[in-house]
């Protein structure tokens, strides 16, 4: 993916485990570091697709570490 983003996953029918989740899409990206994943959402044709894709749908997103197992 561009800016050597990783797509990890990208489901169109995610199955919710919990009654208040609503989702009809879930996308996992990976990104070196904080400022990686700052950069990336901040370009200017991200921010312009964006403006339309917010306009249409509900976004959650979240931030977390990469889990490593304890040695």
């Amino acid at each position: 993916m561009r800016e050597k983003v990783i797509i990890h996953a990208s489901d169109e029918e995610p199955q919710a485990l919990s009654p208040d989740m609503q989702a009809d899409k879930v996308v996992l990206l990976e990104f070196r570091d904080h400022s990686h994943f700052k950069h990336f959402f901040s370009q200017i044709d991200y921010i312009e697709a964006a403006k339309i894709r917010d306009a249409a749908s509900t976004i959650s997103a979240t931030v977390f570490e990469r889990f490593q197992m304890p040695k």
